[in-house]
């Protein structure tokens, strides 16, 4: 079977763990650029201003060049952080969504990641598990099926076998309410 091309539409994803990396990110880079900022001012006026007496009028001029630079690279640095950040939560939101609607019995989606995403092993093994689930319901609804069909067509002692009946029917309730495949739905 051909996979899809998984293409997310949304380069950030609020609903998932990505605000948090982006937010934890910023704040140690927003860090690391003010201490650089302020050992690089004071380094430079206290070297230049000793070896030259007009440093002082050129000081405004490094300050705000080394903030210009600053948010250069602060804008430059998010752009970076955001495609980062999303090939890690861009996964997880997938696989958070795979997994609820197989919480609700759904058992006909894949883990599918793009290429460059980051926790194909998770996908793998994930896929992994959904195939063993699909297998083995499967064949639960087979011999669930097999039961319900020779029960109702043997003759002979009824009250027994309309148990046996209604014991394999709540069996294959139970059995219906998950999905293997995309259109099909087990018990029917």
């Amino acid at each position: 079977m051909a996979q899809k091309r998984q293409r997310r539409r949304r380069l950030y994803l609020a609903q998932s763990s990505q605000p948090r990396i982006l937010i934890t990110m910023l704040a140690l880079m927003g860090l690391v650029a003010v201490i650089l900022i302020v050992f690089v001012y004071v380094d430079t006026n206290l070297r230049l201003s000793e070896r030259y007496p007009g440093f002082n009028s050129i000081q405004p001029v490094i300050l705000s060049a080394l903030v210009i630079v600053n948010l250069f690279a602060a804008v430059f640095s998010l752009v970076l952080i955001l495609l980062f950040s999303h090939r890690i939560a861009g996964p997880i939101y997938n696989l958070g969504r795979v997994l609820r609607s197989v919480a609700q019995g759904d058992l006909s989606s894949d883990i599918r990641f793009r290429k460059k995403d980051f926790l194909h092993e998770i996908a793998d093994d994930g896929n992994l598990a959904l195939d063993f689930l699909r297998q083995e319901i499967g064949e639960m609804q087979k011999l669930s099926l097999e039961l319900v069909n020779r029960l109702e067509s043997s003759g002979g002692n009824p009250d027994p076998e309309l148990e046996a009946i209604d014991e394999a029917r709540a069996l294959q309730d139970r059995l219906g309410k998950f999905r293997i495949a995309e259109d099909q739905e087990l018990g029917g």
